[in-house]
């Protein structure tokens, strides 16, 4: 987790740490999130993830915002997980991640009805249903254990009857691996 203090003076800790137990050491606060293409050449929409300016002044100041309030965040992101009451009932996969994630990553590579991802390691599904809330195009997800593979069915189709009147239904193909 990460602590930020506000303007008022208030202590504000968000996120999920990973305890060490070491006097010689402190927690690690942060994981990585990298973006690889084939060729390197892809940019990133830097303002699609980011944030509102704190002072607005700052929107006509700089010129390259073209009016819009929102400037790109930076490499360190706020994501605090959801609190839940069982592990086995709410999370029931070892490696878990918040879907807030996913949808940064897929605001930050740039989305669209043309868009398509792949989740070679689907686990519960988290992305599918990032893909889904983003308007991803066409999903594809590929997942060994046929348990986690029925959660992540049920979470998208959870997540699918929410929406019931959204125009763009993407393409979502969730595969048992061999």
């Amino acid at each position: 987790s990460i602590t930020v203090t506000t303007r008022a003076g208030e202590s504000i800790s968000a996120g999920h740490f990973k305890p060490i137990n070491s006097k010689r050491y402190v927690n690690d606060c942060h994981e990585y999130v990298f973006h690889l293409t084939k060729h390197g050449d892809v940019p990133v929409d830097r303002r699609g993830a980011g944030v509102p300016y704190q002072d607005k002044s700052n929107i006509a100041r700089w010129g390259h915002t073209g009016g819009e309030d929102k400037r790109c965040r930076g490499n360190t992101w706020f994501i605090p997980y959801d609190t839940i009451n069982s592990r086995d009932k709410d999370r029931p996969h070892p490696a878990t991640f918040p879907i807030a994630l996913v949808e940064q990553c897929i605001r930050l590579h740039g989305k669209g009805a043309a868009t398509r991802m792949l989740d070679p390691f689907l686990g519960i599904g988290t992305s599918a249903v990032a893909a889904f809330r983003q308007g991803i195009g066409g999903f594809t997800g590929i997942e060994l254990d046929a348990d986690y593979l029925s959660v992540a069915h049920e979470r998208l189709e959870g997540e699918r009857a929410s929406f019931p009147l959204r125009p763009e239904m993407p393409e979502a193909r969730l595969h048992q691996g061999r």
